[in-house]
């Protein structure tokens, strides 16, 4: 089950918001355009993948996903105020 990370900088507010509750399905918002998907089923992550390269994309416009092993994320650490990695017990698609 992959654990990534996903940011995104989109311009258009209709397309960065379509994007937030793509991802908001799938992990949780740790900043504003940040999110962390932990332990999602390899099917799910597809689904979100194919769902965020379906965005039609500006040509300024990204999103990046990086690839966390288990060690990586049982090793974060948060300074100040915010959530620690999360593994929901339930998924609902």
């Amino acid at each position: 089950m992959p654990n990534v990370l996903v940011s995104y900088d989109i311009t258009e507010n209709r397309l960065r918001n379509r994007a937030a509750r793509i991802l908001l399905d799938y992990g949780i918002r740790i900043q504003y355009s940040v999110f962390e998907l932990v332990d999602v089923p390899e099917s799910a992550w597809r689904q979100c993948e194919r769902r965020l390269k379906a965005l039609r994309l500006g040509p300024s416009d990204s999103i990046r996903m990086y690839f966390l092993c288990r060690s990586c994320v049982q090793g974060a650490r948060v300074l100040g105020k915010g959530p620690i990695l999360h593994v929901p017990a339930v998924y609902i698609f």
